[in-house]
């Protein structure tokens, strides 16, 4: 269930201090854009986090908010190609990039969360944050948990950990060996 206004600003009155982390996550946050508002609004020495699908409208893309977040991370797997069961209409997906693009140019700190669910997806890694790099991407999240068809979470086999150690190493090996570029911040 969703919070309302109330409801949050009750639990933060309660148990927040200023530097604390207020997330918004869990179905799309940016359906709630005004909520966000009102809380940072009222809240402003809090560390804000937003993880959205990067399906919003101009009119929630086009706000002042997004420069205020301390982390903005949306959830995307890749190239069109790679993305297909998250986002399987092209014209969609361009949205998301294009939304992901704005953002970027306005100055946002933009990162990309990426869901590894089996080894072909760790073989693609490095042209994965390639291509989000091309776009402006400066931090990834890797998420080598999956969840299945019944919902529960499955943790990592031995097999995929070890080819994910081996693309995040190449990938550390590729932005480290180049000095424009930073993964880690």
């Amino acid at each position: 269930p969703i919070l309302s206004v109330e409801q949050a600003e009750a639990f933060v009155d309660k148990y927040g201090k200023p530097g604390d982390v207020i997330e918004f996550f869990g179905g799309e946050p940016t359906l709630h854009f005004e909520s966000m508002q009102h809380i940072m609004k009222k809240y402003p020495d809090y560390v804000y986090r937003i993880y959205s699908n990067g399906n919003f409208d101009s009119s929630v893309r086009d706000s002042d908010l997004w420069l205020q977040f301390d982390e903005v991370l949306i959830s995307m797997d890749g190239p069109f190609e790679l993305n297909q069961m998250r986002t399987p209409n092209r014209v969609h997906y361009n949205h998301i990039i294009d939304n992901i693009k704005y953002l970027v140019e306005a100055g946002v700190e933009v990162g990309i969360g990426i869901a590894i669910p089996n080894s072909k997806s760790y073989s693609n890694l490095q042209d994965t944050v390639d291509y989000f790099y091309g776009l402006g991407i400066r931090y990834f999240s890797f998420e080598p948990i999956t969840v299945v068809n019944d919902d529960n979470p499955k943790g990592i086999t031995l097999k995929n950990m070890e080819h994910l150690v081996k693309a995040c190493v190449n990938i550390a090996n590729v932005f480290f060996m180049d000095g424009e570029r930073v993964l880690f911040n």
